[in-house]
């Protein structure tokens, strides 16, 4: 076991090969489905609570976002179990807090592909403008323009929606549809 500190927290890592000992012991004992759901759970919270923050201002944004990256790894794993059959909802809010994550650290084609993955498992209403800004960030100005439409039609009341479609067609300089 190593150990090291995070923003004065102190964070453990172990050798692979025990990684995978431990984790051939736990799909032996069947306990391997259970631990990986208290590991997507545990990921999930710990950057919804940075997100919150970051977005809030009650801490300096700096100091989650290098725990998140720090963790990146771990987020990344909880993500593949999540989409895999497990617990696709849960991996949507994960997805979904951890985009802007994904944008400062310049990350934005993997988040692009776990957000796409989560719509491809159900069509979740609250990641569509996420995705819809991760495609205007990367100028897939018309696969944004699809997914926002999309989300104006399913939620019309969507403000964020048809804010961002409207940044869309600016960008594209199509000013009488924005």
């Amino acid at each position: 076991v190593q150990s090291s500190e995070i923003n004065s927290e102190p964070r453990f890592t172990v050798l692979e090969t025990i990684r995978e000992y431990a984790l051939e012991k736990l799909n032996a004992n069947g306990e391997a489905d259970a631990a990986r759901g208290r590991h997507l759970a545990y990921y999930t919270s710990l950057v919804e609570t940075a997100e919150d923050r970051v977005y809030t201002g009650q801490e300096t944004g700096e100091s989650w976002l290098n725990r998140i990256a720090a963790e990146h790894d771990n987020v990344r794993a909880a993500l593949a179990w999540a989409f895999d059959g497990h617990d696709a909802d849960c991996g949507a809010r994960l997805a979904g807090a951890t985009t802007m994550f994904w944008y400062i650290h310049g990350h934005l084609n993997e988040g692009r592909r776990w957000l796409e993955r989560a719509l491809s498992l159900k069509e979740e209403r609250s990641l569509m403008p996420i995705l819809g800004l991760n495609y205007l960030r990367l100028r897939r100005y018309d696969d944004a323009i699809a997914v926002l439409t999309r989300a104006t039609e399913l939620d019309p009341g969507s403000s964020i929606s048809y804010n961002t479609l409207g940044v869309v067609y600016e960008e594209m300089g199509r000013y009488q549809n924005a």
